[in-house]
């Protein structure tokens, strides 16, 4: 399972239509499907229930959904922590504090 196949289930979720999920994605709307099909067959159970004019969560979908959610933010948060100590680093005054706490993430800078 890949960040960015929670990213765009994630997506789906929210929009419940693919192809203005897949609007919204910068992808193709076939590209969309099959990527959250590999992610159906991959966790071994189905998380949308979709026909030709309704998508919806499943219960399985929607326990997904809570939890991909946190995944995806985390990991957004991280980058962006990440990032901001990259900038630091570029300044010669950057001060780094052992044990900084972002968002449930630790980071041990030496």
């Amino acid at each position: 399972m890949e960040l960015y196949q929670m990213r765009y289930f994630l997506k789906v979720a929210e929009e419940l239509n693919f192809r203005r999920a897949a609007r919204l994605l910068y992808i193709s709307q076939p590209a969309l499907s099959q990527q959250i099909s590999e992610l159906e067959k991959e966790l071994g159970v189905r998380l949308l229930y979709r026909d030709n004019q309704k998508v919806s969560l499943l219960p399985e979908g929607k326990i997904f959904y809570e939890q991909a959610k946190k995944i995806v933010e985390e990991a957004d948060k991280l980058a962006l922590y990440m990032q901001s100590i990259r900038k630091r680093r570029e300044k010669p005054q950057a001060t780094f504090h052992k044990n900084e706490y972002l968002g449930g993430v630790f980071a041990y800078i030496y």
